[in-house]
């Protein structure tokens, strides 16, 4: 998998051209997304870096907010809220016009996690909460309670 993923996404870029890429039989044209899309990267992201990511953009169709987090690949997703703020983001709706200086000249700088950015924007999007249903069943019973006794091992 790691190989496929490598050759696919990395050497052959298969991802932004259209139907050349395959996944469990179907294949992917990013330009038949439609649903809106919120996209993070970080400013000292080495294994994605930001610029690049931004292109993602130019190749969906729906609404697009990208969100530029400070740090690097790990710490820039994970970031979390804290008080004070240890970390910085930039966030902007993305037309597909904008390059990532262009986007980054216009987007609107914070201090703190974009994680909170996140939940505002992902709220009215989710629908009402509901309890989970169980995932349980006659086939397979629950062993106990979550979150289940490896927690609390050794």
């Amino acid at each position: 998998m790691h190989a496929w993923y490598l050759r696919e996404f990395y050497l052959n870029n298969n991802l932004i051209k259209p139907n050349a890429l395959t996944v469990a039989g179907e294949s992917i044209d990013l330009e038949q997304v439609v649903q809106p899309v919120y996209a993070v990267t970080a400013v000292d992201d080495h294994i994605a870096p930001w610029r690049q990511a931004f292109r993602l953009t130019h190749f969906v169709a729906g609404d697009k907010r990208f969100v530029l987090s400070s740090s690097g690949h790990i710490l820039g997703i994970i970031n979390p809220v804290v008080n004070p703020p240890k970390r910085e983001y930039w966030v902007a709706p993305a037309e597909r016009h904008h390059t990532p200086d262009s986007w980054k000249e216009t987007a609107e700088h914070h201090q703190g996690s974009w994680w909170e950015d996140w939940m505002q924007w992902i709220k009215p999007r989710s629908g009402e909460l509901k309890k989970a249903p169980a995932v349980e069943s006659k086939a397979y019973p629950a062993l106990m309670d979550a979150p289940g006794s490896y927690v609390t091992e050794p």
